[in-house]
């Protein structure tokens, strides 16, 4: 949990040029704030004109202009689909807000990914640049905040990276809506990216098994998950992952420029 001071302000995102749906929320994201005032700073003219903005790496300013970016469409997806979810609307704009979210959940990842392998010079290219990918975890791994990042992150990970595949390239994954107690219902993902079809194969199945130990993994494999439950699991492990990578760049920074003092000058 972050503590009050990780709230990020309107004018981080006002430094990073960039239209972030973050920035219309309270979102607390360890040390960016404290990053991006380090790296960006503003010089107001001297006569009418527009505010300029300067940075002390061009490169890392338009990186962590992407992640937010990013990050906003992941939170946007959220809100809009919990929204329509309250009012109950009808099922395809569930399913589209929900895609949405997957998609936008491992963009936000992939692009944090982009960050560190730019700014650490890692050396990853295209498809290696992916928290998923072995390789690249270990070398992530020798930053002091990303330690523990596989036992910590490695499952959830290849379940979001098996989900946004399903959902792209593979299958229909539906959203079940169950009634609580009356006019109160909450809605039911497969716990990994089934389609409809498939979760009846595997039901059918079960009926005849007689494999104990093969029928509990069946049906652990199957069983729903809330929605309300997976979408705050990814937001919280996108956020403490970008407070992460917040962390290290900035004190990389720091020893680069010794002498440069951050700017927090507010503006509109």
């Amino acid at each position: 949990m972050g503590t009050i001071s990780d709230s990020v302000p309107k004018r981080v995102y006002a430094k990073l040029f960039a239209a972030s749906y973050l920035s219309e929320k309270r979102i607390r994201i360890r040390d960016f704030t404290s990053l991006v005032d380090f790296l960006c700073w503003e010089q107001f003219p001297s006569k009418s004109g527009a505010i300029e903005v300067h940075a002390l790496d061009d490169h890392l300013q338009d990186n962590l202009k992407d992640a937010s970016e990013k990050v906003g469409f992941q939170f946007m997806s959220r809100d809009l689909l919990l929204e329509h979810v309250a009012k109950h609307s009808h099922g395809h704009l569930w399913k589209y807000y929900f895609y949405n979210f997957i998609i936008y959940t491992k963009a936000s990842l992939d692009s944090i990914a982009v960050v560190l392998n730019l700014f650490f010079k890692f050396g990853f290219v295209r498809g290696q640049i992916d928290f998923g990918k072995g390789s690249f975890v270990e070398k992530v791994e020798k930053l002091p905040s990303f330690s523990n990042f596989s036992s910590t992150y490695r499952m959830w990970v290849e379940r979001l990276t098996n989900y946004r595949d399903a959902i792209i390239h593979q299958k229909s994954v539906d959203l079940y809506p169950q009634v609580v107690v009356p006019r109160v219902r909450r809605v039911m993902i497969p716990f990994q990216a089934f389609s409809h079809e498939e979760l009846l194969d595997i039901e059918e199945s079960l009926e005849d098994m007689l494999d104990r130990k093969k029928k509990d993994a069946l049906e652990r494999m199957i069983r729903p998950a809330s929605l309300r439950k997976f979408l705050s699991e990814n937001v919280m492990n996108t956020l403490e992952i970008m407070g992460c990578m917040s962390t290290e760049v900035l004190k990389e920074l720091k020893k680069r420029y010794p002498d440069h003092k951050p700017s927090t000058v507010y503006y509109r």
